[in-house]
């Protein structure tokens, strides 16, 4: 090796070192988002002892905590991993009775490498009217929360979240979405793109799940009307007393047990459908399969071009293209 090539490797690493020096102190960074109103908001941890109805917090990277206390002030607290300003501390705006909480000041410049953690603290027992918590690259750590709406979403990180709610929004792109409801709920939806989906709850008067690559499962007690869809992800579902339910994916499997039901359609392309099926007070089933095979319950009997059992009250239709069809009886 030259002088030379000796000159230049030595003033790249003099780079490389000076970058990671600015990197590490924050001299360099990027911009934070802009929100409406900043003027609005203070800087900093509170404690609020004033009514707060409405809750509405937005995080850019790192964890979202709720946690309860005996007390009666609704606090926020941020840790992180550097020094924070002024203007990378926590932003709030108490607007009425509707709490904004904003990662950092509007349009703040954000050292690289920059995580905090939101850990919202409330006391035990408390209800909002309305709730919604967003993250772009964070996780949510939620216990239990009440509210009449709630709304979780996040970008990149898993949601882990307990709540009682009349209507809930659940989204991610690349996270997991893993919620158990108490009580009745009116209406849930939940989305995700490459992760999966869990929910446990009791009776939700409709149910709507859609994921592209992950997988979804469903443990409820009843449901008037559920659907749920997946491309390449295998859907399984455990329901008690239902109305409609419809369960469709292009590559994965439907695998599903009902306690009762009044109408139900299911469909798989290569993926195949197994489903536990109440033999009183009965259905009809229709099928229909191009290269997959058939395996049905002995309580069912032929009828015209599909089968029957019981009083035939309640309506089955189940559909592959490849994918195989077990039809059995209830466990």
């Amino acid at each position: 090796m030259n002088r030379q090539q000796l000159t230049i490797l030595s003033a790249s690493g003099v780079v490389l070192l000076a970058a990671l020096i600015l990197w590490y102190t924050g001299a360099i960074g990027f911009t934070g988002s802009t929100y409406a109103d900043s003027e609005r908001f203070t800087s900093g941890e509170r404690d609020f002892t004033e009514p707060i109805r409405r809750l509405d917090v937005h995080w850019s990277n790192g964890l979202i905590r709720v946690e309860y206390h005996s007390g009666n002030t609704v606090e926020l607290r941020e840790t992180a991993n550097r020094s924070l300003s002024e203007e990378t501390r926590l932003h709030w705006w108490l607007d009425g009775e509707t709490l904004h909480v904003q990662y950092a000041m509007s349009v703040a410049r954000l050292p690289m490498g920059l995580r905090k953690e939101l850990t919202l603290r409330l006391p035990e027992g408390m209800a909002f009217e309305d709730a919604g918590l967003f993250t772009a690259s964070g996780n949510m750590e939620i216990p239990a929360l009440r509210a009449d709406t709630l709304t979780l979403g996040s970008s990149s990180g898993n949601i882990h979240a307990a709540a009682d709610a009349r209507a809930v929004t659940l989204s991610a792109s690349s996270g997991n979405l893993d919620m158990h409801l108490n009580g009745d709920c009116e209406l849930l939806t939940t989305s995700a793109s490459s992760g999966n989906i869990s929910i446990h709850a009791g009776d939700v008067r409709r149910l709507e799940a859609a994921a592209s690559s992950g997988n979804i499962d469903l443990d409820v007690s009843g449901t008037g009307a559920c659907s749920a869809s997946t491309t390449s992800g295998n859907i399984s579902a455990r329901l008690g007393a239902c109305g409609t339910v419809e369960f469709g994916s292009t590559s994965g499997n439907v695998t599903l047990a009902l306690s009762s039901f009044s109408d139900l359609k299911a469909s798989a392309v290569s993926g195949r459908i197994t489903a536990s099926l109440p033999e009183e007070p009965g259905f009809a089933l229709k099928y229909r399969t191009v290269s997959g095979k058939r395996n049905f319950a002995s309580f069912l009997s032929p009828q015209d071009d599909g089968y029957v059992c019981g009083d035939g009250s309640g309506t089955a239709s189940l559909e592959t293209v490849s994918g195989d069809i077990r039809v059995t009886g209830k466990e």
